[in-house]
C-alpha cells in the first residue's frame, strides 16, 4: 500500500489536492449536510475545500487525498488534522457503517500516525475530535460534562471563519465515544480489520453487553429424561432451563415438607393407638392437620415453570 493510503478505503484522489506535509494529531469529524454519498472527486468541494476523505452511509470510506498530505477542511488545523466529511443532514444520526469506518480509521491513525488516543476535550483538542472545537457560536452554557457545548471559545482553534457553524451536529457529538469504543478493539487487533477481547468489558458498549447477555439467556440448551417428557421438546433456552429448575427445586422442597409431617402425624397417630386414647377419626384428621400447617406457607408464590 503506497504511503498515506488507507488499506481498507477506496481511493479516489482529487485533482490539484495540495503536496503539502500533514502532521495528524487529530481525526476530525465533519457533516457535508447532504445525502449525496460523495461531495468530492475528481474536482475540490466549494471554495476549493475538500477533506482526506467522505464517509458515506453505506459502503466503503472513500478516499481524496493522502493521510500525510495536507487537506482545506480545517482552516487553522489543516496540517495537523485528518478530515473526514460526513454524508447526512442536521437531526440524523452517523449510521452502524459509518461508525465501524470512522473507528477503523481513528485506529489506523493512532497506530501509523501517532495521533494520541484519546476523544479530544475542550482544553485539548488532540485525538478523536470534531468540527465544533474550532468553531465559536452560541451552543449553550459551557458545561465540562456535556461535549455539545464545547467550541472554539473554549478551545481557543480557529477551523472556520463562519460563526455559529455547528458542525457536525449534536447527534453526532453523541456518537463521539461510540466510535473511540470500536476503535479501542481495532487497535488491539489491527487497524485493518480483527477485533480483540482484551478489555472487551471496558471497550463495551451497553447494548453490547446486553446483546451478549441475551444471546447467552437464549442459547438452546439439550435435554432429556423427565425434563424432557415435562416439557415436550428436545431442547429449550437457558433462561427457561434456570427457571424451570428453579420451580423444580421448590417442588421437591414441598414434598419433602410433605413427607416429613406425614411421618410426623403417622408416629403420632401410631403412639395415640398404642395407648387407645383417641378414635380413629381423630387420628387421620391430626395427619392431614399436620401435613397443611407443614405445606401451607410454600403454597403462597409457587413459581410457575411454563
Amino acid at each position: 500500500m503506497a504511503k498515506g493510503r488507507i488499506p481498507f478505503a477506496k481511493w479516489q484522489p482529487i485533482r490539484g489536492r495540495s503536496l503539502k506535509r500533514n502532521k495528524p494529531r487529530r481525526v476530525t469529524v465533519h457533516i457535508a449536510v447532504t445525502d449525496s454519498p460523495d461531495i468530492y472527486g475528481p474536482g475540490k468541494g466549494p471554495g476549493g475545500t475538500y477533506a482526506h476523505c467522505y464517509n458515506p452511509v453505506s459502503g466503503s470510506l472513500l478516499q481524496h487525498q493522502e493521510l500525510d498530505r495536507k487537506t482545506y477542511a480545517d482552516l487553522d488545523g489543516n496540517g495537523s488534522t485528518i478530515s473526514v466529511e460526513h454524508q447526512g443532514r442536521p437531526g440524523d444520526r452517523m449510521s452502524a457503517n459509518q461508525i465501524d469506518n470512522m473507528a477503523r480509521l481513528f485506529a489506523l491513525a493512532v497506530t501509523e500516525y501517532g495521533v494520541p488516543n484519546r476523544i479530544a476535550t475542550w482544553n485539548n483538542t488532540s485525538g478523536l475530535a470534531w468540527h465544533r472545537l474550532g468553531c465559536k457560536g452560541n451552543f449553550g452554557a459551557f458545561s465540562k460534562s456535556d461535549r455539545t457545548t464545547w467550541s472554539g471559545s473554549q478551545t481557543g482553534q480557529r477551523w472556520t471563519t463562519v460563526y455559529g457553524k455547528t458542525c457536525p451536529t449534536d447527534n453526532f457529538i453523541h456518537q463521539i465515544p461510540e466510535i473511540y469504543r470500536r476503535a479501542q478493539r481495532y487497535i488491539g487487533g489491527g487497524a485493518s480489520g480483527g477485533t480483540t477481547e482484551r478489555d472487551w468489558l471496558s471497550m463495551a458498549s451497553k447494548e453490547d453487553v446486553t446483546k451478549a447477555v441475551w444471546e447467552a439467556l437464549t442459547r438452546p440448551v439439550a435435554i432429556g429424561g423427565a425434563t424432557k417428557a415435562y416439557v415436550g421438546d428436545d431442547d429449550v433456552p437457558y433462561y427457561y432451563l434456570t427457571r424451570y429448575a428453579a420451580a423444580a427445586e421448590f417442588g421437591g422442597r414441598r414434598r419433602h415438607a410433605e413427607v416429613m409431617a406425614t411421618l410426623a402425624g403417622q408416629n403420632a397417630a401410631i403412639e395415640a393407638l398404642s395407648r387407645g386414647s383417641v378414635d380413629t377419626a381423630t387420628i387421620v384428621q391430626a395427619v392431614k392437620d399436620a401435613v397443611q400447617d407443614a405445606v401451607g406457607s410454600l403454597d403462597q408464590g409457587s413459581p410457575d415453570p411454563q
